[in-house]
């Protein structure tokens, strides 16, 4: 089945679109969203083309995006969502690299558009969304089973143009309501931006595929109360989010509001949550159903889960979904479980490759699988571990170590909101370990060197400390670690003055 069809086959009158701005409530069936959708697409069907049009959407977490969405499918197009606080200046980087046909715009969006140069577009549409045509420079088109494309710009700041299929999209889509069972009774709240492949997978087409509400939220939350907040006012019973909204509010003593709601179910992407704190969650909210989950845009992007006869392995990113395959190579060898390395997912999520970059593709689509580029292994059960990623590895003394089981040890122990650990080179060491850290209530960094000095091996310690208001993030949510290692050397070289 095509995306086209399933928008099609799912129209059902009870299904609701609540989109919610501030206090403004917004009430539309689903089979009025598909006639919104049918009457856009109209606007923008090509008469005599037959390749497809590459359309980005640029727009608030709005229904007027997730209908855009819709109408680009039905009118034979490509979508490529990106985040609605995307910055002008990356807005022009993947506007260079995709070369698109149509753009996509809010209101916000369109005004920043136009106050720079417009010389190159042509306005066709201007009514709950703007729409622009440019001038398309190159001649590239992706795969003729291109289907969506969603932007990950990763650590270096390179934008990559992540081509999913139909097919891609709606096996994941199966398969993460194999698990879930969302029905008709439940209420599926969206958070998160339209740009994150989790979002229109895992969340909304999950939700249309179960027939069951959904209300879509425009307000940026700014605080993990505001998670609590939304959910609470929403009365969804079904929520994705992310660790760094869940650890803040366990370790404020927040955690048991969520008890006072209408959810039922939780599902954790975006990284591991720490085993302690996903314990202490489901022993003081035990009517709740919290999903930790494995993930990557490359994969459509539900690999794994942690079903609940499992938590008792709260370190895990739990087992495979339904048809995906997961094994753990190195040097193109399978290893046995409990050896640690290349963590490889096969299945049909597994993407068609990178916009305009075949040798990144080649590299990461091997004869065995996609290369994840994270480390980790497999217990006797088959539950997944991860332990790191290959492109963070740090080298300390001739250890290779992994900032994210560092991040992991001093989330669990220390009262942070959020930590990320980088390293630069060190003449004796090879590689110096710095810790930005976003602190809950008052320590010492003398406290907190101490209490390292306990809980982590001492080519794991870091050697210093250095507070923020908040860690640098890319695009996509991820923490900047590129950013973070320039930070950590800018501070080497100022001490290095004084």
């Amino acid at each position: 089945m095509k995306l086209k069809e399933f928008f099609i086959d799912h129209v059902n009158d009870k299904s609701e679109i609540h989109y919610s701005e501030s206090q403004d409530k917004y009430f539309l069936t689903y089979k009025e969203m598909l006639q919104k959708a049918m009457v856009l697409s109209k606007e923008i069907e090509p008469l005599d083309r037959k390749i497809p049009l590459l359309c980005l959407i640029w727009m608030d977490n709005s229904v007027a995006a997730y209908v855009s969405f819709m109408a680009i499918k039905l009118a034979g197009g490509i979508p490529i969502p990106i985040h609605a606080y995307t910055s002008f200046i990356e807005y022009e980087r993947i506007i260079s690299h995709l070369d698109p046909d149509l753009i996509f715009l809010s209101d916000t969006q369109a005004k920043l558009v136009e106050s720079r140069d417009v010389s190159t577009l042509t306005l066709i549409s201007k009514s709950d969304v703007t729409i622009y045509k440019r001038e398309k420079i190159g001649s590239y088109q992706p795969p003729s089973k291109t289907g969506v494309i969603f932007m990950s710009s990763g650590s270096t700041g390179v934008p990559k143009g992540i081509m999913l299929s139909d097919e891609n999209i709606l096996s994941n889509v199966r398969s993460i309501q194999n698990y879930v069972q969302l029905t008709r009774d439940d209420k599926v709240i969206l958070l998160k931006s339209i740009g994150y492949a989790s979002t229109v997978t895992g969340e909304w087409l999950t939700a249309l595929f179960a027939g069951c509400d959904i209300e879509i939220h425009n307000n940026i939350l700014k605080h993990p109360l505001d998670f609590v907040r939304s959910v609470s006012m929403s009365n969804a019973t079904f929520v994705c989010t992310v660790p760094s909204v869940l650890i803040p509010l366990v370790k404020m003593k927040k955690h048991r509001l969520l008890g006072r709601t209408n959810i039922r179910q939780i599902m954790i992407v975006g990284g591991p949550l720490p085993g302690e704190i996903l314990e202490l969650l489901c022993s003081d909210l035990p009517r709740l159903s919290f999903i930790p989950s494995y993930g990557l845009t490359e994969a459509s992007p539900r690999v794994s889960y942690l079903p609940k006869e499992m938590l008792f392995k709260s370190e895990s990113v739990g087992i495979p979904i339904q048809d995906v395959e997961v094994k753990i190579y190195r040097d193109e060898q399978e290893l046995p479980p409990f050896e640690e390395g290349d963590i490889v997912v096969s299945g049909p999520n597994v993407m068609l490759g990178y916009f305009k970059d075949p040798e990144r593709t080649e590299k990461t689509l091997t004869s065995y699988g996609l290369l994840t580029s994270d480390i980790g292994y497999k217990d006797g059960d088959g539950a997944l571990y991860i332990t790191g990623r290959k492109d963070n590895a740090l080298n300390v003394g001739g250890h290779t170590i992994y900032p994210e089981r560092i991040e992991k040890i001093m989330i669990e122990h220390l009262p942070l909101k959020e930590v990320a650990v980088t390293g630069v080179e060190d003449v004796i060491w090879g590689q110096r370990i710095f810790a930005f850290i976003v602190r809950i209530e008052d320590s010492t960094l003398y406290e907190f060197d101490e209490r390292c000095k306990q809980i982590l091996q001492a080519t794991e310690r870091p050697r210093d400390f250095i507070e923020v208001d908040h860690l640098p993030r890319t695009l996509n949510g991820k923490i900047d670690r590129k950013a973070l290692r320039n930070l950590a050397k800018e501070h080497t070289y100022v001490n290095s003055l004084s």
